[in-house]
């Protein structure tokens, strides 16, 4: 889990030009607060949405996409 989480600080550091939108999906209510509540102090990243399922997090990407 940690390094999935450094991953991806990682990756977001390497896109600073950019402003992210992130989109953050786990079925732990706990797991999912602290993620987001991590990545809201990057200024890199305009907006986090939460899913609390793989199914949640694509329905959302493609409600997007319309």
């Amino acid at each position: 889990m940690v390094l999935k989480v450094q991953k991806a600080i990682d990756l977001i550091h390497k896109h600073e030009k950019r402003r992210l939108r992130i989109l953050v999906a786990n079925d732990d209510s706990f797991q999912l607060l602290i993620i987001s509540s991590s990545l809201q102090m990057m200024r890199q990243i305009e907006k986090i949405d939460t899913a609390t399922n793989g199914q949640v997090a694509l329905d959302l990407v493609m409600e997007k996409e319309e």
